[in-house]
């Protein structure tokens, strides 16, 4: 199943009324969950640091305040700050907690079709000679949350569109893949040729409000990486050969009946 980005796709999860802008609405709705998970996944990670650091410094002017004989009342003062500090970092952390991808309905999901009804989602001016599909016909399927699942390779799409958007002209110059991977595992690759990825975005591709375009938030492979995980799976990325960036997502094979 290689080839030119088929025009009706018939995929595992199929558009519903009250989609926008051709995405369906199931899907509009899990970007808006998914944002809001990287939100306060990014919250955590922003604050726990100074919260941790208060709570280092108090430890360590507490023990210097003990030994000199210092007022009994300025100890008082700091453990209050000390415990406020703990308070803000249990609530951050519950509010992650709360916030994490479960996996609510995970069904046995043909990956080459959702990927055809991802693609199909985009308007054709985006996608037109610019994407091909190099799908392998014998790529087993995965157990998923199809919507999460169809969200992760949105993410994955559009992010290599964004790399590419400025290559003139663009003959095909993202392609995705699929193919059975190591050790019973689905593989998804999502190959661009745009300027590729420095040794820092390797690092920090996946963390919350990271971003190496002006004007994005850093929260669309946050989430791919974060649903990847709810799978049991991760997104790497890698070089392309020949240039540009490879973007892999793996996740389990649905068990053979």
């Amino acid at each position: 199943m290689k080839g030119r980005i088929p025009t009706e796709p018939s995929g595992a999860v199929e558009p519903t009324a009250g989609a926008v802008g051709g995405a369906p609405a199931a899907l509009i709705a899990a970007a808006k969950r998914s944002m809001a998970r990287s939100i306060a996944s990014g919250a955590v990670h922003a604050a726990s640091q100074p919260l941790s650091a208060i709570d280092a410094y108090v430890e360590v002017c507490r023990a210097r305040i003990d030994k000199a004989g210092d007022s009994a009342q300025a100890l008082v003062i700091l453990d209050k700050i000390r415990d406020q500090a703990r308070r803000a970092g249990d609530a951050l952390r519950q509010l992650k907690s709360d916030f994490e991808f479960k996996l609510v309905r995970p069904e046995t999901v043909d990956v080459n079709r959702l990927v055809e009804a991802t693609v199909a989602d985009f308007p054709s001016s985006a996608t037109a000679g610019r994407v091909r599909l190099d799908l392998d016909g014998e790529c087993p399927k995965c157990l998923a949350d199809p919507v999460q699942l169809r969200l992760a390779v949105l993410c994955l799409i559009e992010n290599a569109l964004e790399a590419t958007a400025a290559l003139l002209p663009p003959p095909e110059t993202v392609t995705i893949g699929t193919v059975a991977g190591e050790d019973g595992h689905v593989a998804l690759t999502v190959d661009d040729r745009g300027p590729g990825l420095s040794p820092e975005a390797k690092r920090r591709l996946f963390e919350p409000l990271y971003s190496t375009k002006g004007g994005h938030l850093g929260l669309g492979l946050a989430q791919c990486q974060a649903i990847a995980r709810a799978h049991g799976g991760a997104v790497r990325a890698q070089d392309r050969p020949g240039g540009g960036a490879r973007l892999c997502l793996v996740i389990p094979a649905a068990p053979l009946r």
